[in-house]
């Protein structure tokens, strides 16, 4: 998916976390407009989303995994 976003002129990547300790921590000192998390094996939306949430600054988000 980064290939297909990192050479569109109005999308800045501010980080690539591979640590899922991280990424509360800079997500609140980022607060992105938009933030993209890979599924775990289970394809499932990880619990780590609903706190990020309260961090991310467009409520209109273009995921619906895990709300079915």
């Amino acid at each position: 998916m980064l290939e297909t976003i990192i050479n569109q002129p109005d999308i800045e990547i501010i980080a690539e976390i591979h640590n899922e300790n991280e990424i509360a921590h800079i997500v609140e000192g980022t607060q992105p407009d938009f933030l993209i998390i890979a599924l775990d094996d289970s394809n499932q939306r990880p619990p780590l989303c609903d706190t990020l949430l309260r961090f991310i600054r467009n409520e209109d988000l273009g995921s619906r995994a895990g709300t079915e």
